[in-house]
């Protein structure tokens, strides 16, 4: 909660990081930023934060947002086993009653300050029809991370993910792996967006010329990294060329369908300073 003691204590110790933060952020090939974990564990006060801090020195923005049933139940309820956790941990406080348990739902829990910057929000499996209109008017972009909401059983929660529907209204979505956790364990010796493209394809049917510019261009953009470097053009730089073994090629599909039907990972080609890479993954 905003009258939490721990708050104004903790944002002193970040705004002490932040020189640091905005130096690492003059390299060019990686963005550094503030995330705030998600409103379960980060007060609204700490979110208006960021955002300022985000605002003045030019650095990204992040959250997970509208993950699962246990966030929207202690965001609007302020029970469930966040709340346990959150006790058992030592750091749950009712001054936290004043922000959550008001029947909101994490996404418009989250309205103004997600107007407030531009924030990635990762995850959004839990977005019914009137929280995908908060979204879209707050600017924010979406990372999804399809292994991992198959994985936690999400459609079976809230219907199938709403990507589609967001690219659709001007949202800008990218691809995320998450984490080696959180996929299935036979398909965990790898993470990649290759393999989150994958499955959509297979599942959704989504073409895979729009699953590639989730993976690329849209992810450069919500990182605030060039987009320009993530698209194959004659002068400029890449980020890098990766190769991937297609086996024997069906006549009549676009090349990208056949890196679709592939399980073949990625080989590494050309590093991003121009370099031939050895062509491992």
């Amino acid at each position: 909660g905003n009258d939490h003691p721990n708050v104004a204590r903790d944002l002193n110790s970040l705004a002490g990081l932040l020189p640091e933060v905005v130096e690492l952020n003059q390299h060019a090939r990686f963005r550094a930023g503030l995330s705030p974990h998600a409103p379960y564990t980060a007060g609204l006060r700490v979110y208006e934060w960021a955002a300022r801090a985000a605002r003045e020195h030019g650095l990204g923005l992040s959250t997970h947002l509208a993950e699962n049933p246990d966030e929207r139940e202690i965001v609007g309820l302020g029970t469930g086993v966040f709340r346990q956790l959150l006790q058992q941990l030592g750091i749950w406080d009712e001054s936290i009653l004043s922000e959550v348990g008001r029947g909101a739902h994490p996404i418009e829990h989250m309205a103004e300050r997600l107007r407030e910057g531009a924030w990635l929000a990762a995850h959004v499996n839990d977005c019914p029809d009137e929280q995908l209109e908060t979204l879209v008017a707050s600017g924010a972009s979406v990372v999804y991370c399809p292994r991992s909401s198959e994985y936690f059983g999400a459609a079976g929660h809230y219907g199938p993910h709403r990507y589609r529907e967001m690219l659709a209204r001007g949202v800008r979505v990218a691809l995320g792996t998450d984490s080696v956790l959180n996929v299935p364990k036979d398909a965990s010796a790898r993470l990649s967006p290759l393999d989150e493209m994958r499955l959509l394809y297979g599942r959704d049917g989504t073409h895979a010329a729009t699953l590639l510019g989730m993976a690329t261009v849209n992810g450069a953009h919500v990182l605030g990294l060039n987009a320009d470097w993530f698209r194959l053009k004659t002068g400029g730089s890449l980020a890098g060329l990766v190769a991937v073994d297609v086996g024997r090629t069906p006549k009549g599909e676009d090349p990208l369908d056949w890196v679709m039907h592939s399980r073949s990972a990625a080989r590494l080609l050309v590093r991003p300073d121009g370099s031939v890479a050895d062509g491992s993954a």
